[in-house]
């Protein structure tokens, strides 16, 4: 109890009181003090971020790679799903084409579905 008296009052009371009475020696005192440990730690803060990035980057990695696969799984589901039900005669002879393009909409980049300038016909304004 006593400790944790001493502790507030060193900790908390006393600095704001100071700080209280003579704003720009504590600021000052306080700027110097936090450039200095800026300066002091910077070689461990690069190493920490380092080893960080380095984590980050591998665990990220490994969960893009999993939900890719989950995702081609759920994709290849789903076709097989329509093509059961094209067989069944459930789906319209449309629909099957329609649902497996949009499951494989993801696959597609902007080059498949681009047309070239070369090949636009259009009218002058």
């Amino acid at each position: 109890m006593v400790i944790s008296a001493i502790i507030v009052v060193f900790t908390d009371v006393f600095p704001k009181s100071m700080a209280k009475e003579q704003p720009e020696n504590v600021t000052s005192f306080c700027a110097s003090s936090v450039y200095l440990l800026m300066i002091l730690l910077k070689p461990t803060n690069h190493v920490v971020l380092l080893a960080k990035n380095k984590m980050s980057r591998s665990s990220v990695s490994t969960e893009q790679t999993l939900k890719e696969k989950e995702q081609s799984l759920r994709g290849q589901e789903l076709i097989y799903m329509v093509e059961e039900a094209e067989r069944e005669g459930v789906l319209d002879t449309e629909d099957p084409t329609l649902i497996t393009n949009a499951i494989t909409w993801r696959d597609l980049t902007a080059w498949d579905i681009l047309t070239p300038r070369v090949d636009v016909v259009s009218v002058p304004l």
